[in-house]
């Protein structure tokens, strides 16, 4: 009787304690997220690009508008350095 409630035991705790540690086994490493984080900067950039020739014409030449697209040019640089 006292095996079968040790080996009981055995098997609560070893189901409460390995799901926890097999999730953190099987977490990306932080060179997957390095790799997303490259990825959203590239879009960025491409975005940025694609507004700029939209405002190309002559009635959109704000300057603001150009500062702002520069402004995400470089957030999305210093992401990908």
């Amino acid at each position: 009787m006292a095996q079968l409630l040790a080996a009981t035991l055995v098997l609560l705790v070893l189901t409460t304690v390995l799901p926890p540690i097999l999730r953190r086994m099987q977490q990306p490493s932080a060179g997957g997220r390095t790799t997303e984080i490259q990825r959203f900067a590239g879009e960025v950039e491409q975005v940025a690009n694609r507004i700029d020739e939209l405002i190309r014409g002559p009635s959109h030449s704000a300057p603001e508008i150009r500062r702002e697209l520069q402004r995400l040019r470089d957030l999305a640089r210093s992401f990908q350095a």
